[in-house]
Parts: C-alpha cells; sequence; structure tokens
C-alpha cells in the first residue's frame, strides 16, 4: 500500500503521487478545479497572466509556453498572421489567399486570423508560413501574402508607420479623463468611480500610477496634495475635486491640517454603521469587513508611513490595503469570472509575500482574506450554475 501524502489544498490524505507545485504536494482533484482553470484562464485573456501560487509563477506545457513568450513581448514589437476569413468559416481557408480584402465585398463579418509568430525581431526579412490558416506572412511589416507567397515582397510602407495610420480605437476619448495608459507597459485603464490612484491590473507590471496625468506615484506619496495638480478623487477643477490633507476653516485667516488617525476613524465608524443599516448579508460582511480592515490599518501605522519603508511589514500593509479593495466584490454580483480570477490571483500574489509571522500576528486579516477566497468561490459557482 503507497504511503498518504497531504495534499496542500484540501489538507487531505491522498495515496499516490501529488502533483508539485512550487514544492506544494497538491492532489491531481484539487489541481484538475483549482489550478489547471488559472492557466485556461490565462491562455485566453492576457490580464490573467502570470499564473501564481504565492510567491512562485507557475510555468505548464509547450502552449502555456508560447503564450507566455507572447505576453511578455512588449505588443509593438509582437507579428501576427493577418490573414482574414469569414468569421464561420474554417479558419484554415484564410480569404485573403482567394482575393477576398473586406467583408463587405462578401458581406458577412470577418476575423484576423491572429496566431502568434514571434518577435519582430525574428521574423523581419523571412516568409512565414501559418500554421493554423496556412497563409503567408511577410515578416518585416506583418503583411499577409498571396497564397503561394512566390515573387520579392516589397513594403509598401515601413511597420511604424503602418501602426500609425490604423484606426485609433482611443480617438475622440480624452486621456485623464476617459482613460489612461500606464507608464510602464501602455495597458489602457479606465476609471468608472473611486479615486485616481491607479494599481496597473497586468500581473506582471502591477505598476502605481496617477489616472489623471499617467506619472508614476504610490499610493502613499503626496502626487494628490493639496496644491498639487491632480486631485485624489475626481477630475481637477470639479467641485467634488478632493486633494490629499484638506483644509478645514478655524475662523478667519486661520486654516488647521485634519489628522489622518481622526479620518480613519470616522471612516470605521461610517463602515460600523453601514454593517448594522446593510439589508443583505452580502453588504453586512463587506461593511463589517472594511472595519476590520481600517482597524488594521491604523495599527500598522499606514496613516504614518510607506510601505516601503517599513521594513518585513511593509508586505502586509500593502496586502491589506489590496484586500481592502477587494472585499468590494462581495456586493457586485454583475462580474463575470474573468474580474473575480483576476482579483483573486492579485490577492494571492500579495498576501505571497507576506511574512508567516505576521500573519500569525494579525489574526484579522486571516480572518478576512478566508471570507473573501470563500466569496470568490461562490460566485465563480453561481456563473457556472447559470
Amino acid at each position: 500500500m503507497s504511503p498518504q501524502v497531504q495534499c496542500t489544498f484540501c489538507l487531505e490524505d491522498m495515496p499516490g503521487k501529488l502533483v508539485n507545485v512550487a514544492g506544494d504536494k497538491i492532489c491531481h482533484a484539487c489541481f484538475s478545479t483549482a489550478i489547471k482553470p488559472m492557466f485556461i484562464d490565462a491562455l485566453k485573456y492576457e490580464i490573467n497572466f502570470a499564473v501564481t501560487w504565492g510567491a512562485a509563477v507557475l510555468d505548464f506545457k509547450i502552449e502555456w509556453r508560447q503564450k507566455r513568450k507572447e505576453y511578455e513581448t512588449p505588443f509593438a514589437e509582437r507579428t501576427y498572421c493577418k490573414h482574414r476569413f469569414l468569421s464561420r468559416a474554417n479558419p484554415r481557408r484564410a480569404l485573403i489567399a482567394s482575393g477576398v480584402k473586406t467583408a463587405e465585398e462578401v458581406g458577412d463579418k470577418m476575423r484576423e486570423c491572429g496566431r502568434f509568430f514571434g518577435t519582430k525581431a525574428e521574423t523581419k526579412g523571412r516568409t512565414l508560413t501559418c500554421l493554423r490558416c496556412f497563409g503567408h506572412t511577410y515578416g518585416t511589416c506583418g503583411e499577409p501574402l498571396a497564397r503561394d507567397g512566390d515573387g520579392v515582397h516589397e513594403c509598401v510602407k515601413p511597420a511604424s508607420a503602418s501602426k500609425a495610420e490604423e484606426a485609433d480605437p482611443l480617438e475622440g476619448m480624452a486621456k485623464g479623463k476617459d482613460y489612461q495608459k500606464c507608464p510602464s507597459c501602455d495597458c489602457v485603464v479606465g476609471l468608472e468611480d473611486g479615486c485616481n490612484t491607479i494599481v496597473c491590473a497586468m500581473p506582471r507590471c502591477r505598476a502605481h500610477f496617477c489616472f489623471i496625468c499617467g506619472e508614476k506615484a504610490l499610493h502613499s506619496s503626496d502626487h494628490w496634495a493639496a496644491g498639487k495638480p491632480c486631485p485624489r478623487w475626481n477630475q481637477p477643477g470639479a467641485e467634488n475635486a478632493f486633494h490629499d490633507e484638506p483644509l478645514v476653516e478655524q475662523g478667519e485667516g486661520e486654516e488647521q491640517e485634519l489628522d489622518i488617525h481622526e479620518i480613519f476613524q470616522e471612516l470605521i465608524n461610517e463602515a460600523q454603521a453601514g454593517a448594522e443599516a446593510a439589508e443583505t448579508e452580502d453588504h453586512r460582511v463587506m461593511y463589517a469587513d472594511m472595519a476590520l480592515l481600517l482597524q488594521l490599518s491604523l495599527q500598522l501605522g499606514i496613516p504614518d508611513r510607506d510601505p516601503d519603508d517599513a521594513g518585513e511589514e511593509g508586505a502586509l500593509m500593502r496586502a491589506t490595503m489590496q484586500l481592502f479593495m477587494g472585499v468590494g466584490i462581495y456586493a457586485r454580483a454583475e462580474f463575470d469570472n474573468v474580474v473575480y480570477l483576476g482579483v483573486r490571483d492579485i490577492l494571492a500574489e500579495e498576501v505571497g509575500k507576506v511574512e508567516p509571522a505576521d500573519l500569525e500576528r494579525y489574526p484579522q486579516f486571516q480572518e478576512v482574506y478566508g471570507r473573501f477566497l470563500a466569496t470568490v468561490v461562490r460566485r465563480l459557482a453561481e456563473l457556472e450554475g447559470q
């Protein structure tokens, strides 16, 4: 009889050989239901790359490694197959090889093959054959060629010019109001409401920046201080624009800064009142957990110090701030599985950086994090049952 080994995920004793995930032993059932779906989501959506287990980045088979290379290449440096085919057709029959240039010619929607060939440095000067649609592409400019790929191809315009002349999907939108670009990876983000502190959604980037001007700025910096161009909340010049360290009048000609600890205490009181007045269980738990995390923030000294200067506790401070935003999903049932998985994975990455001793010292964090994970599992189950 084979010895029993405990699964790190479900804590059940299992016979036979378990899957080794970054040093942890995972049973095959847990791997199939909890870990493999993360790879599938990352193959579908770039925002879910990379898959992490604690602080480790996981790797998985050939298809995953190909996607990893694609996602780690800046978008402007990628070469894709641009052969087109009808949305209902087999991609192996690339229409451009038959002379069809536009969707109007066939009266139907068309889509590109989209297979990743490699980086532009790798494909420059080469004629490439797509293994998905068998169309030919010239690697320097990325333009599709005729079926046989014979003859000498002359690029009509350089690759840099072709990009500039393509239709801009952001045309007519105002940068800093309707959208902003991450200063590190150029990922486009929007902001419906909330403060102007942005953390890039791309897990491999996670840059902190200002939604208004697009400059890099940590949440704890003075970028949004009173007298600075960018407000912490809303748009510059708006009546409801709010900067950090607001001033209140104490009398004619006298001003005094609000105490940040008083502001935190007011937020705690509001969250506790929200929990008492909540009409649904999800709202009650959300407000109660927000109050717990705000109290933990005061214990950790978040109002007074930067996580980057807090030593080992800095990781717990960052995870606490991230979890505070994460519990907002409790009362948001309209999200799809991509959002829930994305928020879960971002938090898992942050929690994986926290020292075990700090987690033991502050059990309220583990308590809230456990409820957060349970809520994600419930939401995913509800979506799967729809």
